[in-house]
């Protein structure tokens, strides 16, 4: 329905998040082509408009609060902020979402639910300034999965390790997992998911209404079964994947348009010269009857060849005024042609600039259509070197892996070897006391025995 007195509202819930967030979307919240759509009359009141909700959605109208989203700079959409009771109170015609580009016939929005006992709807938290509401996307490196897990209200002076508790239960953690929190920021034109400081405040790491934490278990080393170890490099890689989706299917739709172009082909238009009138001054002779006759039938044969119509163009000058070789017929069409001859010369004219127009667009498009080609033949290069750069890739993270472990091992084996050192420079010294004492007891037992040995030198000089 394309109707003028409608407004296009298209509702997202965290089940659309649920379903769409790993599967058909990898990046920000929400495909709105995806989720449920209501055609509503735009005087209608938006609090009529949430009575139709709570039929459908089975969501009664006290527990419901709706989000607007926004286009930002960085190219993402995100829920911004919640309806006020002043704009619930006016028609569904003049809501608005916060964003320049957004068309006057649709509105997007996000139900926010909260589930008390037995997932019962309860009414949402109250909002106050500086709280902020952040989206939960978990990675799974060993299963290479990414999906949503929930959302959560935190303070904005608060610090996400306040928050690890919850984020946890949410992915179905232990308490004290020990888990990197990432933002992603934007993926166009290219992926920036940055690593979250868990000291600093949620303020303090720019997080806003809407924002985005992908989180994961920490690794602490390398894992040979996991292709892609942190959320940055899966979510470069899928980004990846889109890019390469995106220029194949392209290519291949030029090459369907290259081959229905080359099978409408082209036709040669004939060529053409100039024309010259002449008239005769005098009544040609016999002769020259003759040969303006001979001309006229050669004329008649193929008039498209090269400086043709200048020779009939003289012809008709000649026959038109032959009193003699010409029967009555003859010289009656002859007339007549002449008479209308600067129309044949006109139109023949314009059919030279016409055909010459034709040859100009063909070579044109002939040489378009070969610079598509050589295009593809360029993207088939650019998809065997990106595959070529992928496998050199793949080689590089086995020899990066190889070196962390290499270099893991030489950190262990020297902080043994630091080890080894201190205990060995700690025995060093408490062994030089020791040392010290035993040069002494030496010293003594060195002059007891020298005062031994003059006793006995003198002993024996005595006797000997």
């Amino acid at each position: 329905m394309d109707n003028p007195s409608y407004k296009i509202i298209r509702v997202a819930r965290d089940q659309d998040l649920i379903e769409q967030i790993g599967r058909d979307i990898y990046f920000d919240v929400v495909d709105h082509d995806r989720v449920r759509t209501f055609h509503v009359l735009k005087q209608t009141p938006f609090k009529l408009f949430k009575e139709e909700i709570a039929e459908v959605f089975g969501i009664p109208v006290q527990f419901q609060r709706f989000w607007t989203f926004a286009n930002r700079q960085n190219h993402t959409y995100r829920p911004r902020k919640p309806l006020t009771p002043e704009e619930e109170s006016k028609p569904v015609g003049e809501l608005k979402e916060i964003s320049k580009k957004a068309e006057e016939k649709e509105l997007k929005l996000f139900l926010e639910v909260e589930l008390g006992l037995h997932r019962r709807p309860v009414a949402p938290p109250v909002k106050s300034t500086e709280d902020i509401l952040l989206f939960f996307k978990l990675y799974d490196p060993e299963k290479g999965e990414l999906r949503y897990v929930g959302r959560l209200f935190v303070n904005s002076y608060a610090k996400p390790y306040d928050i690890l508790g919850k984020v946890n239960e949410m992915a179905g953690f232990g308490p004290n997992e020990e888990v990197d929190l990432y933002e992603e920021i934007k993926f166009v034109p290219f992926v920036m998911c940055e690593l979250i400081d868990r000291a600093a405040s949620f303020r303090t790491n720019q997080l806003e209404d809407g924002d985005i934490i992908c989180f994961q278990k920490r690794f602490v080393g390398a894992a040979e079964s996991c292709r892609y170890l942190t959320v940055p490099s899966f979510l470069e890689h899928i980004r990846g994947l889109q890019e390469t989706v995106r220029f194949v299917s392209y290519f291949n739709s030029l090459d369907e348009f290259i081959g229905a172009a080359e099978i409408s082909g082209s036709g040669e238009g004939p060529s053409s010269g100039t024309q010259t009138s002449h008239i005769l001054p005098r009544a040609p002779s016999s002769e020259e009857v003759e040969n303006a006759k001979q001309s006229l039938k050669e004329c008649l044969s193929d008039l498209f060849k090269l400086n043709m119509k200048d020779r009939l163009a003289s012809a008709l000058s000649t026959l038109s005024i032959a009193e003699t070789g010409l029967s009555d017929e003859q010289r009656s069409s002859v007339l007549e042609f002449r008479v209308n001859f600067d129309n044949f010369i006109t139109d023949y004219l314009t059919f030279e600039q016409d055909n010459s127009e034709y040859e100009l667009l063909k070579l044109q498009s002939d040489l378009l259509s070969s610079a598509m080609k050589k295009n593809r033949e360029t993207h088939l290069s650019y998809k065997e070197l990106s595959e070529k750069l992928a496998r050199e890739k793949e080689e590089l993270k086995k020899k990066l892996e190889e070196t962390k472990s290499r270099n893991a091992k030489l950190i262990s084996d020297w902080e043994a070897l630091m080890a080894e050192s201190k205990e060995t420079k700690s025995k060093y010294i408490s062994q030089k006391p020791k040392l010290a004492e035993a040069e002494e007891r030496k010293r003594i037992a060195e002059e007891r025995m020298s005062r031994s040995t003059a006793a006995w030198s003198s002993l024996k000089a005595r006797f000997l």
